[in-house]
């Protein structure tokens, strides 16, 4: 995905999704740090999302599983890589492959996971090399109307092409499943992959994807992973490593909001899920 865009046009672009979004979520707001009252205030969000993405886009992986690919993010430069659970699976030591930014590939092998936030590590060999990484961020300051920057391989990764970057909104800061609700979209082969405020830092990951509406998408933010890194970097598993269910959430759902559980969603980045 070529990062040339056209100014104008993404300009316009990010102006009929702000008129689109204020239909869609009547609560949602312009972040404070990015106003958009005037087009230029669009050519000026542009340049940020592009300067922002130009930066962070090196860090961003594919992950292939043995049968199944999905996407992360190098967290460390000796190779920690954050991405969900439903991409690695629920046992750690299982062996897999990272693809970074330009094609190179390391060998890696899974460590911890969360069953209901959907988190998990992979610890990718990098043979000493120090890679390029992006910082986890503060999710519980993620705000309705708030500009996100997700990032991933749709589809899985492809020879030629590095991480493809997307730009969407904050719907809802937390749900009832303790999710952040965008309007960018993704699709499989993107879970997992990270979801960047405009200061380039991970808020989020991607996690799941509406059925019904692809413009209505579920990341899990970082606040708890940040929490348990030690544990998860250690191989611990939280959950029903039998049966997972993935993303169910922290709280109780309710029926009546964006990203509710009880509107099947499905993962967004494991390759033959029902539905993608």
């Amino acid at each position: 995905m070529t990062m040339k865009w056209t100014r104008p046009l993404l300009a316009l672009t990010l102006l009929a999704l702000l008129g689109l979004l204020s239909l869609q979520s009547p609560n949602a707001q312009s972040a404070p740090a990015q106003p958009t009252d005037k087009f230029e205030d669009y050519l000026a969000l542009e340049r940020r999302i592009q300067a922002t993405a130009e930066r962070v886009r090196p860090a961003v992986v594919g992950v292939r599983m043995s049968s199944s690919s999905g996407s992360g993010c190098f967290i460390s430069e000796d190779g920690w890589v954050a991405t969900a659970g439903h991409v690695t699976g629920p046992k750690a030591g299982t062996r897999c492959r990272i693809v970074t930014h330009g094609g190179e590939t390391f060998e890696a092998v899974t460590q911890g996971w969360h069953e209901a936030m959907d988190y998990a590590l992979i610890k990718a060999d990098t043979k000493g090399k120090k890679v390029p990484f992006c910082e986890l961020g503060e999710s519980e300051k993620v705000v309705a109307g708030q500009w996100l920057i997700p990032m991933g391989h749709p589809l899985g990764p492809e020879a030629g092409r590095d991480a493809v970057v997307r730009a969407g909104r904050c719907l809802v800061p937390e749900n009832d499943r303790s999710m952040i609700v965008t309007d960018a979209p993704v699709i499989s082969g993107d879970s997992g992959g990270p979801v960047f405020d405009l200061d380039g830092k991970i808020i989020a990951i991607n996690q799941s994807i509406q059925t019904n509406n692809v413009s209505i998408n579920n990341v899990t933010p970082v606040k708890l992973m940040k929490e348990l890194l030690a544990e998860l970097k250690g191989g611990k598993g939280y959950g029903n490593a039998a049966a997972p269910s993935w993303g169910k959430g922290m709280k109780r759902a309710d029926r009546g909001r964006p990203g509710r559980q009880g509107n099947p969603a499905v993962p967004a980045g494991h390759e033959g899920a029902s539905g993608t």
